[in-house]
């Protein structure tokens, strides 16, 4: 067994908040998702202060963002690049006969889009491309990292799984309702708000995710534990807790700027602190959410998130009990 170390703390203002529209939409991508195949679903609830319209989009990004994560994972260098072409090319033509029999990927791609572009604003429709790259890009380069067994610096590795764990993709939910100008989401603080949020988020997963990742891999390449582990030396516990304060660290940085936000005008500011806010419920959903499926912790998650305790999953091919 292991303790679970904590990150988010009392210092951190945002609760976690459901959408009131949730299940309603939930029930709607959950409807269309099923229609691809018997895929599982993965809907967030860090879109709080979405309308129907927006949360629908937002809702099927993450459905898609899930489907390419499970069709990516473990496959070798030639399938991930088809994926990513795949995806790239339904995302840019929505009105394109998919060939067939192509993967569900650019279907789930086109339709998710040809749906979207329909509500998004002028700012989320000229970014989509960007944050989907960014994503597809990185997932891509660590399958040549399996295939090369290699495990990257912290830094190097904090910077690719920002990209391959889809943050440019989940921020670029808030973006739906927000016509943000290039001043203020290229601005510096802003830029900096962002990447602290995303490896917080990325930060979490790695914690969550370790016990599962460590009983279906040899070595989970893509986990700051392991990279912890074999960079500093240190023990399974020890990587974790350097992890854990990591995120605090982040956390610390976050509040910091969220005080001292710059100012651009009184139409402006008000849609920067949106977008901000945003970045900040992406962390809080994200948190909770890990505790309220059976992804990360299985039936016990609840009495986890309580003592903290997590017993060790034996490996897939080992034959304990």
């Amino acid at each position: 067994m292991f303790r679970l170390p904590r990150t988010l703390n009392d210092e951190w203002p945002w609760q976690r908040e459901v959408n009131p529209h949730y299940e309603e939409v939930k029930i709607e991508t959950e409807a269309w998702f099923q229609t691809f195949g018997p895929f599982g679903t993965k809907i967030e609830k860090a879109f709080y202060r979405a309308n129907p319209k927006h949360l629908r989009t937002a809702s099927d990004m993450m459905a898609l963002m899930l489907i390419y994560d499970e069709y990516t994972d473990g496959v070798d260098l030639t399938l991930a690049r088809e994926a990513a072409a795949i995806v790239m090319d339904a995302i840019q033509n929505p009105n394109k006969a998919r060939p067939v029999g192509e993967i569900a990927l650019g279907r789930v791609a086109q339709q998710f889009w040809a749906r979207g572009v329909k509500t998004a604003s002028v700012t989320a429709q000229r970014r989509l491309f960007e944050a989907f790259s960014l994503y597809t890009n990185a997932v891509t380069e660590e399958a040549r990292d399996r295939e090369d067994q290699n495990i990257r610096s912290i830094d190097d590795h904090l910077t690719i799984h920002f990209d391959s764990g889809a943050m440019p993709g989940c921020f670029w939910t808030i973006l739906l309702p927000l016509d943000l100008p290039d001043e203020v989401f290229l601005h510096p603080v802003i830029v900096e708000l962002s990447r602290l949020s995303g490896e917080m988020v990325v930060l979490d997963n790695e914690i969550f995710s370790y016990n599962k990742e460590q009983s279906a891999e040899e070595i989970p390449l893509h986990n700051m534990i392991t990279i912890l582990m074999h960079h500093d030396n240190c023990s399974v516990e020890q990587a974790m807790e350097k992890t854990a304060e990591m995120h605090r660290e982040r956390s610390r940085q976050f509040l910091r700027l969220w005080n001292d936000l710059p100012s651009w005008d009184p139409v402006i500011d008000p849609i920067a602190r949106k977008y901000v806010q945003g970045l900040a419920d992406w962390e809080t959903g994200t948190y909770y959410w890990s505790f309220e499926i059976d992804r990360y912790f299985g039936p016990k998650r609840e009495e986890i998130y309580k003592n903290r305790i997590v017993t060790w999953l034996p490996k897939y091919n080992s034959m304990a009990p």
